[in-house]
């Protein structure tokens, strides 16, 4: 298990404009805490000091479609 999000190799993806979706896998498996967390911890944790709202909207969009 990665200890710190900020070291997953997704920030390099997330930095890049790669286009990234967040979604529950296995919630019962993994213990999710909910989507909205896992929102959270790609906004903060991978997206870092350059993250904005643009940021979490275009997560939000990309996940959608």
């Amino acid at each position: 298990m990665l200890e710190d999000i900020r070291n997953h190799p997704a920030v390099e993806l997330m930095t890049s404009d790669f286009p990234m979706v967040i979604g529950s896998d296995d919630p019962a498996v993994w213990g999710a805490v909910g989507l909205s967390y896992d929102f959270y911890e790609a906004f903060v944790g991978l997206g870092g000091a350059w993250a904005d709202l643009a940021t979490l909207k275009q997560l939000a969009v990309n996940s959608l479609q």
